[in-house]
């Protein structure tokens, strides 16, 4: 009997301690994602408010830099459909993609957003557009093994 009471017992503390640690992270996740207030106590027990601030935003790229992959293409400005994204070697691209052509390398500027032929943000150095002449509906930009799909950006 006293094994299934001390049983009980550190279970419930066990969950009594989980409870409290999620709650304080959930607190510490609030006051990471923006501009938040905090009361902290001094050593007199004197609540001081202190100002938090990030230089991220949510995606965790810096402020005031391009925070979603866009490329521009024919003059169409496009973002990627995070729904779809494949990892294939670059060599698979022609054979999966029929109709598909090697446009050329996009030029990578995180701080603008893309507003000239092949400009592009969020993808690595040396990623290449794909597209497929007459349909504008999409296009796949190919960057470190993952091949992403882009279609028109919507205001």
């Amino acid at each position: 009997m006293k094994k299934i009471l001390l049983v009980c017992i550190l279970t419930l503390s066990c969950l009594c301690m989980a409870c409290s640690n999620s709650e304080n992270e959930l607190l510490e996740d609030k006051n990471t994602t923006g501009t938040d207030d905090i009361t902290s106590a001094t050593s007199e027990n004197t609540p001081v408010k202190e100002e938090t601030t990030t230089e991220e935003q949510q995606t965790g790229y810096p402020d005031g830099e391009v925070q979603w992959k866009y490329v521009m293409y024919n003059d169409i400005l496009y973002t990627h459909d995070y729904a779809v994204r494949r990892h294939i070697d670059e060599s698979e691209v022609f054979s999966k993609f029929e109709g598909y052509e090697k446009i050329g390398t996009v030029n990578i500027d995180n701080l603008n957003m893309p507003d000239e032929e092949l400009d592009a943000s969020r993808f690595e150095e040396g990623a290449t557009l794909y597209a497929k002449s007459g349909h504008d509906s999409e296009v796949y930009v190919y960057s470190v093994d993952t091949l992403y799909r882009m279609i028109p950006y919507k205001d």
